[in-house]
């Protein structure tokens, strides 16, 4: 990709595309791929051991890596989300919205056992 520096007097031709921002964020217009189906083992665990690490319950892990379909050899934790907001992969599909569900009932259920445990 080669940048330029484009100013109001600029035209662009057509069909070429052009990136106001660099960055990937889904909040500021980025796009995303479902990889669920297709992450290695051990990126799962990865992600599942830093969210426990943290004490937390339900997180996003933003893992910057090669190839997250093959075994870890070199990747990048970029950021812990302890409040991910699901909307955006929801809105994927079917699939995906009920991935979302199934993830905060989890959740849901697993405080409402705890709130049960301490009150016996």
């Amino acid at each position: 990709m080669r940048k330029r520096k484009p100013n109001f007097n600029s035209v662009i031709p057509k069909n070429n595309i052009v990136y106001l921002l660099d960055n990937a964020n889904l909040s500021t217009g980025g796009e995303a791929i479902d990889f669920n189906e297709n992450i290695h083992p051990d990126f799962h665990k990865l992600a599942v051991s830093i969210t426990k690490d943290m004490e937390l319950r339900l997180a996003g892990v933003d893992i910057l890596t090669s190839d997250i379909t093959s075994p870890i050899l070199d990747y990048t934790v970029i950021e812990v989300n302890g409040a991910p907001n699901l909307t955006h992969y929801a809105s994927f599909g079917e699939v995906q919205t009920k991935r979302g569900e199934n993830l905060y009932l989890k959740v849901l259920k697993a405080l409402e056992n705890e709130n049960n445990r301490e009150k016996h």
